[in-house]
């Protein structure tokens, strides 16, 4: 009597484990639930012009409110930039780069009331720089530098970025530089180098300078505040305050 009891409760237990995976399988599917991504090719629809076209273009559920990524088959161009740089903001420089989307996606929030649809596109790129800037009393510093950063771009064709990039530096020291010898007598050197190693982290803001909002200009400003940071500084790092200040030329992009 007593094992069929038990056995009794047991098959209660599994029916109910049983029953709770099913609803919980249930209700993940349909929170889940979402329509398929559509891609739009840029090339074959030549009629869509701005990002309110794009909108129209995907459809909108109303119990829907995810984002929903969308890759856009556009040219990837390559893109030339030259800025001023600022090392601690104020000592001048100069930064020539270039620049390689890799690839670009349209990121849409669906709202379920109203049916509304907000839209930024997201582009992921690689950046190399050639970076030179001149400490006065202290220092003229080269960098070679490569890195990777994402670009979200909203209506108008404003642009927030965060890039990273690392990347070799080598100093060039002002005046002389007094060192000690094997035998212990002080030696004086005129150009002192070391050379290091930099990283530095950046956020950007930026827009194009086009009229309309789907059919960028070749030409673009952007602003670049960030941190530098020299490796090695004694036993650790120095870091160093860094401004970029410059346009953006997109090769291959016609008015």
């Amino acid at each position: 009597m007593l094992s069929l009891k038990a056995n009794r409760n047991s098959l209660q237990s599994h029916n109910l484990a049983l029953l709770c995976t099913l609803s919980l399988f249930c209700i993940t599917s349909k929170l889940y639930a979402e329509e398929k991504p559509q891609s739009i090719d840029l090339n074959k629809h030549s009629d869509i012009k701005n990002i309110k076209d794009i909108q129209e273009s995907i459809p909108v559920s109303k119990a829907s409110r995810r984002r929903l990524k969308t890759p856009v088959h556009e040219p990837q161009p390559w893109a030339l930039t030259a800025s001023y740089y600022g090392e601690m903001i104020t000592h001048l420089g100069l930064s020539l780069g270039v620049e390689r989307e890799l690839n670009t996606s349209l990121i849409t929030t669906r709202m379920p009331r109203p049916l509304l649809a907000k839209q930024r596109l997201k582009q992921r790129f690689l950046i190399g720089q050639f970076t030179t800037y001149n400490h006065p009393k202290n220092q003229l510093a080269m960098m070679l530098m490569a890195g990777i950063g994402v670009r979200y771009i909203k209506r108008w064709q404003s642009k927030f970025e965060l890039l990273t990039t690392l990347g070799y530096m080598h100093q060039f020291r002002h005046g002389l530089t007094y060192v000690v010898n094997e035998d212990g007598q002080l030696e004086t050197r005129r150009v002192a180098h070391t050379p290091k190693f930099a990283w530095q982290f950046a956020l950007g803001l930026g827009q194009d300078f086009s009229k309309r909002p789907w059919k960028p200009s070749p030409w673009a400003w952007h602003l670049r505040p960030g941190i530098l940071l020299e490796i090695p500084y004694n036993t650790a790092f120095l870091p160093h305050l860094t401004l970029e200040a410059g346009i953006t030329y997109r090769l291959g992009v016609t008015r």
